[in-house]
């Protein structure tokens, strides 16, 4: 899109029959602006619950919130923006300790983007992004935040947008520790 804004919410269900009970909702908020006909800005913004109930309140590993990779916070690592634990023998933030993410319950996220068209298909792109997850449910900690910014290029072919993106973290947090300041990502597809 080029002009014009998009609303959204997934929701997802648990707990009929199986090991997990959670309720999960996700609204959304995208836009899109065109002053001219070479320019788009962009920007998404979302956030994120998962709501335990019942016995088997709680979501399985792979149904929680991350963060990090090509779609959403681009100076971190695939999914590398979550709570992590951590080695018994490696303390949060001892170097070489980088600690397995285990996902959160509560996400926030927001992107804003600049794309301009360059010659035939060719764009450049500079983004900024914010997000962060959290363990506890409705838990927010605007403090540790996460931004990130960088460059992007884009081709637009006839099969979908080829995206080359280099993202540098901004700022250090509490789930910083051991992780690498910069990231580069491809994608095929705008990121939103």
């Amino acid at each position: 899109p080029r002009n014009g804004a998009i609303l959204g919410v997934t929701y997802d269900l648990a707990g009929i029959g199986g090991d997990f009970s959670f309720n999960k909702v996700v609204p959304q908020i995208r836009g899109y602006f065109s002053p001219h006909k070479r320019l788009t800005f962009a920007a998404r913004v979302s956030v994120g619950f998962i709501l335990p109930f019942g016995k088997k309140g709680g979501a399985p590993f792979d149904m929680r919130f991350y963060l990090g990779g090509a779609d959403s916070v681009r100076g971190w690592g695939l999914r590398r923006l979550s709570p992590k634990v951590y080695d018994e023998d490696c303390a949060m933030g001892q170097p070489g300790c980088g600690g397995v993410p285990i996902g959160g319950q509560t996400m926030v996220l927001a992107n804003f983007e600049t794309r301009v068209r360059t010659v035939d298909q060719l764009y450049v792109a500079g983004f900024f992004d914010m997000g962060d997850v959290r363990e506890g449910i409705k838990t927010f900690s605007p403090r540790n935040w996460n931004y990130a910014a960088g460059p992007g290029l884009r081709y637009a072919s006839k099969i979908g947008t080829f995206r080359l993106d280099l993202g540098f973290r901004l700022n250090e947090t509490d789930q910083s520790a051991a992780e690498r300041g910069w990231a580069i990502h491809f994608g095929l597809g705008e990121t939103f």
